[in-house]
């Protein structure tokens, strides 16, 4: 099992979440606490880039932050996923796209649209990779595998000062 370090964000408006890093890069946020999951700690210090990550989503929960700046550690992922991630992680802080909408951003047709929000409900890094930002195609928000749902997806956009579909 690779080393890792990790550490929470413990008051958010989401709950507690923790940060996980490799030497390469962020390699997940997890809604809860990462010490209840099984992440072998690495001994010594942690890199920088767990400080950084803290940083960085702490300042994005209090509305002082639109975009992140931080090495990712996303191995692991088929081509298709990692477009698919890495066009999510281009959505503009307060905008949305729909799931066709992302899947033809990452080179696929709309009819892959499934597909996609297989990949977002899976997404290692919400909030860096912005998952909560891809609605449906009626313009609701479906589906969100943080805790409070859909709930929490509508209080990260109205954060971000998006414009919601009743």
């Amino acid at each position: 099992m690779e080393k890792t370090w990790f550490d929470e964000v413990t008051k958010s408006p989401l709950g507690a979440l923790s940060v996980v890093v490799t030497q390469a890069g962020m390699r997940r946020i997890i809604f809860g606490k990462a010490r209840d999951l099984a992440f072998e700690q690495a001994e010594g210090n942690p890199p920088s880039s767990l400080y950084h990550a803290l940083r960085q989503l702490r300042e994005y929960l209090g509305g002082e932050r639109w975009t992140f700046d931080l090495p990712l550690d996303l191995g692991g992922f088929t081509p298709f996923q990692a477009r698919v991630l890495a066009a999510c992680r281009e959505i503009p802080y307060g905008q949305m796209l729909t799931y066709s909408e992302l899947a033809q951003l990452a080179g696929a047709t709309a009819s892959a649209s499934r597909a996609v929000g297989m990949i977002m409900a899976s997404n290692p890094l919400p909030l860096v990779i912005p998952c909560h930002r891809v609605v449906g195609k009626d313009g609701k928000l479906h589906g969100y595998a943080a805790p409070g749902g859909v709930e929490s997806k509508a209080w990260l956009l109205q954060l971000e000062g998006a414009r919601l579909v009743g």
